[in-house]
């Protein structure tokens, strides 16, 4: 009990403390389009020569063996009647849209304007060379930060179809993603012939605001460190509160991508008929009908969609309390009708692809039930330890898997990397973090069981994502994955216990890590070596 009555008087007075700093470095802002975005002393600050306006998003069409210029500046725009300063590549956000033909190779020059922030470029998800995996190589791996007024040069293939993202992977990711950093690149099969009318790739943000601008970060340390940095305020492909069009009597190919420092998405489209087709960049086993899907952050979900009538409608998000609204739907007459459409969207599909061998749905079913039973290769664990103080657990009463908000905004708030280590150990060896260092030969299955105790400070779930590498979900708390897809990234949720089959098959050295990025940032990654 008096570790409970320590706990709060702390939090009072460190509040306190972040409020009044926090309210003075409001004051102490510039407007969206001055030489330098000033938070105030000991806050980050955009620093560049010059901030453009932004541009509309825009698809781009590459083919194999494509050049393709990506410049990282600060763009002046507007939320609701706020002005602010946010980053971007090529002046807009959240693309450029990439449209890449699978197989091919894009070599990319990428610039960054500004001063003090370095930058990389990962391609999260898609399985290239390590060379061009863009983390730093101060974390032990092959790219130097790219500094201001520099340009990098990355050539990614893309051996897989489906929808992939890109961002920088950097000491502050925290910063480059909340800031608008990021785009989206779908990777297409350009002899298969498709089912559906239109492509529509939609990426669910969220951003916390202050009354003067981006809720302003520390530079010499991470904020948010015990839930991560939730939003207040949603972004659709970059917007508030967009509005999509469609045409009724069509299949509609949604590819929904989640880039949020830390909020998980619980979707769906109002009077809509939606079926599951792929999670992360590959295709399920067997196709599902489906009233809702959950993306987690870093996680992408492929779904098909079918509007009967026209109307107006709405995409929501759901937090177990309420629906809330991102975007309008309106469904448009059109000369492009398919009586066959609803026939064909009825029909549950099983996954017949066959980029390789490894692709078919009986393959994969056959893997899981070889690889199921098996006992773990690798067991990790997930804890959360507040350094210098001994609190127990913050959350006696948790009994939710999921936190679909932020149950704790000022504790959350003020505690940083200085208070809180999140932990990722090995419980074979006893490492955890960079310390572990595991070493596995190329085209090797690998079990790795990943456990989220309910006895940590403050349990709750973590995206977990794999770099350079794809695996199959075996189990989740002893229950068997009846319906496998490849994947890069998972939910650990509380209390849960997760066995996956790494499929070990890129050689290199990568990094995996929580992508709730407050918590990666403050311990929670380590890496391994395929060779």
């Amino acid at each position: 009990m008096r570790f409970l009555f320590f706990f709060i008087f702390l939090f009072l007075v460190s509040s306190c403390n972040y409020q009044t700093k926090e309210n003075s470095s409001e004051h102490d802002m510039m407007s969206h389009n001055s030489q330098k975005n000033s938070f105030g002393t000991g806050n980050f600050s955009i620093e560049t020569d010059f901030i453009d306006e932004r541009n509309e998003s825009s698809i781009v069409n590459l083919s194999n063996n494509d050049t393709y210029d990506l410049t990282i500046g600060a763009i002046g725009t507007k939320i609701g009647w706020l002005p602010i300063t946010m980053l971007a590549y090529n002046q807009s956000i959240p693309w450029p849209a990439l449209r890449v033909p699978v197989g091919s190779k894009i070599i990319f020059h990428v610039k960054n304007l500004i001063k003090n922030l370095p930058e990389t470029l990962h391609p999260h998800g898609v399985r290239t060379d390590w060379k061009w995996d863009g983390v730093l190589k101060i974390h032990g791996w092959a790219h130097e930060p790219i500094l201001y007024g520099e340009t990098d040069t990355y050539e990614i293939t893309f051996p897989d179809t489906g929808i992939y993202w890109y961002h920088p992977h950097i000491a502050r990711d925290d910063i480059a993603q909340e800031y608008g950093l990021y785009g989206t690149i779908l990777v297409y099969n350009p002899n298969e012939k498709v089912q559906y009318t239109t492509e529509t790739i939609i990426t669910l943000d969220d951003i916390a605001l202050s009354q003067n601008g981006i809720l302003p970060f520390w530079v010499d340390s991470i904020d948010h460190t015990i839930m991560g940095r939730y939003g207040d305020t949603f972004l659709i492909n970059g917007k508030e509160n967009p509005t999509f069009s469609f045409t009724p009597k069509n299949i509609h190919r949604i590819y929904l991508v989640n880039p949020s420092n830390a909020r998980p998405y619980n979707v769906f489209f109002s009077w809509a008929q939606m079926k599951m087709i792929g999670s992360d960049g590959w295709e399920y086993g067997k196709e599902y009908m489906t009233t809702w899907v959950i993306v987690w952050p870093g996680e992408r979900a492929t779904v098909d969609v079918y509007y009967e009538s026209t109307g107006s409608y709405e995409f929501f998000t759901n937090n177990e309390k309420k629906d809330i609204s991102l975007a309008k739907i309106e469904i448009k007459d059109s000369l492009i009708q398919s009586p066959s459409a609803l026939t064909r969207f009825s029909q549950i599909e099983s996954n017949k692809k066959m980029f390789d061998t490894m692709q078919s749905w009986t393959v994969l079913s056959d893997i899981v039930d070889k690889y199921s039973s098996q006992k773990p290769d690798k067991i990790l664990s997930i804890h959360m330890e507040m350094m210098g103080m001994n609190m127990g657990n913050m959350e006696e009463t948790h009994t939710w898997a999921i936190e679909w908000e932020d149950t704790m905004k000022q504790m959350n708030q003020m505690h940083t990397d200085k208070q809180v280590l999140w932990k990722l150990t090995d419980e074979i060896s006893g490492k955890s973090n960079m310390d572990i260092d595991w070493k596995f030969k190329k085209n090797s299955y690998v079990v790795l069981q990943v456990k989220n105790p309910l006895n940590s400070s403050h349990p709750m779930q973590h995206p977990f994502h794999i770099h350079g590498q794809r695996f199959l979900v075996l189990t989740s708390n002893q229950t068997k994955n009846e319906n496998p897809v490849w994947k890069d990234t998972v939910l650990i949720s509380a209390g849960w216990e997760v066995n996956l089959l790494i499929d070990m098959s890129n050689p290199g050295t990568w990094p995996a890590h929580c992508h709730t990025l407050e918590h990666m940032l403050s311990g929670m990654m380590f890496h391994f070596t395929v060779e």
